[in-house]
């Protein structure tokens, strides 16, 4: 049975004690026991797109903490009040009762929400899971201190772009034609061309964090970036906002409006357009090289969403705070474990001496000296190996503690169609050249990552 647009209400009985059920994923009446669903939220068709539009959970945020806004279910308007003057008035269109209990805590109501699929107890065994994978370097404190029934469920804000756009990209692009063996080298035969990608883009829920403490992914202290790489979620299935998913769970302010993200949003969305078109580029295998970019945007959506995350922190003693996250939609997982440094140095140095220094020593003591010039390279290149592959696996498996660097690959993993590509290419000149692979290719290339500093906000 599908919900009603008052969905605090249930549909059979009119009851208004009615609870999301996570397990289920449906509201569940506690009077007549009447389970129902609230149909998804209205997708844009992004092809039509024109101008600038941003949706009315997305407006400028209001700074007065005194003021908060609340949405009414009956109707769906929204309403302004004072909370230091009621705890409830009126809707001034319906005038169906509003309580400040059913707000949004930062002040502003979001249009989108997404409920939890992942229950806490599946949750909590992934983190589990995920703790045991990495226990024997976590400090001793931390596997003390640590317990599942501290893992927490919570909305975080984020923007939900849908972007129609115009691209142009123009460049140089490599083609190899033969590869010439010499006496002494080997030089190739190389097509050079100019290149044009001329393309109509169509992306799909681009998804941005609009919190300022998540939005900077690269942090020295804290691992807050870990809940952007458990992006993306099936935003497709997003509905329209409604006070009631959040019983039973937390919630985190937005504090970012769209104008503080919009560079971030454009150079984003030209990111997703740049990678996109890679896969029209697969003659040129020599690289492309990009030397003139234009991004134009036809028609965009901005809207605002609640995405859930399960949720286990951690404050170790220098005052770091370490995250487990787990997507409450995929079940992806990522987070950071404090290290004990001492016993990964400890060991490291013991590794390095058992690939390094004793097999040099055994070499010179047991090794017959007329053997030894005979060997005195291979062992050498043998040492140079074991160290490479040691100093790697140390770094790799530090790394995997604290997961610094993860990040959400938008320029991939967002949903985007591309049409109407027109291309151009004109011959330049052949060469022979002693390197196949073109230098400084920037197909690649992110602009999007930037930090958006407290300054600029």
């Amino acid at each position: 049975m599908n919900g009603t647009v008052n969905i605090n209400k249930c549909p059979k009985c009119g009851a208004s004690q009615v609870q999301y059920d996570a397990n289920k994923q449906r509201f569940v009446c506690n009077y007549c026991h009447t389970e129902f669903i609230q149909e998804k939220a209205k997708q844009e068709n992004i092809s039509e797109l024109k101008g600038y539009n941003i949706s009315d959970g997305s407006k400028a945020l209001i700074k007065d903490s005194d003021l908060i806004v609340v949405r009414c279910s009956n109707c769906g308007a929204e309403v302004v009040i004072n909370v230091n003057d009621t705890n409830s008035l009126k809707c001034h269109w319906c005038h169906s009762v509003l309580s400040i209990q059913s707000k949004v805590g930062n002040g502003a109501v979001p249009d989108l929400i997404l409920p939890f699929k992942l229950t806490k107890e599946e949750a909590k065994v992934k983190i589990n899971d995920f703790i045991k994978e990495r226990s024997f370097f976590a400090k001793k404190s931390f596997k003390q201190e640590f317990s599942v029934d501290n893992v927490i469920g919570v909305f975080f804000p984020y923007l939900i772009v849908d972007c129609h756009a115009h691209a142009i990209f123009k460049g140089e692009g490599d083609r190899l034609l033969r590869t010439i063996h010499g006496d002494e080298h080997v030089s190739y035969e190389v097509e050079i061309n100019n290149i044009e990608r001329e393309f109509d883009i169509d992306i799909d829920d681009f998804e941005i964090e609009a919190s300022l403490d998540k939005v900077n992914k690269y942090q020295g202290k804290d691992t807050k970036n870990v809940i952007n790489s458990i992006m993306p979620y099936d935003t497709e299935n997003c509905i329209e906002f409604n006070s009631s998913y959040l019983l039973g769970f937390t919630s985190e302010k937005r504090d970012l409006n769209v104008i503080d993200l919009q560079e971030k949003i454009d150079k984003s969305l030209q990111d997703i357009a740049r990678h996109k078109i890679k896969d029209d580029l697969s003659k040129y295998d020599c690289g492309v090289r990009w030397k003139q970019e234009s991004f134009e945007s036809k028609g965009k959506m901005i809207k605002t969403a609640y995405l859930p995350v399960w949720l286990y922190s951690y404050r170790d003693k220098k005052n770091r705070i370490h995250y487990i996250v787990v997507n409450a939609r995929t079940g992806e997982i990522n987070g950071s474990i404090p290290m004990n440094k001492l016993l990964y140095y400890i060991l490291f140095l013991i590794s390095l001496l058992l690939v390094v220094v004793i097999p040099l020593l055994l070499f010179k003591t047991f090794i017959p000296s007329f053997y030894r010039e005979f060997m005195k390279l291979n062992i050498a290149v043998l040492s140079v190996f074991s160290l490479i592959l040691n100093v790697n696996l140390f770094y790799h498996t530090g790394r995997k503690y604290r997961n610094m660097t993860s990040r959400h690959s938008y320029e991939t993993e967002t949903k985007s169609t591309i049409d109407n590509i027109i291309r151009k290419e004109e011959f330049v000149k052949t060469v022979i050249r002693s390197y196949d692979k073109m230098y400084y290719t920037n197909t690649d290339k992110i602009e999007g990552d930037f930090i958006v500093e407290d300054e600029d906000i």
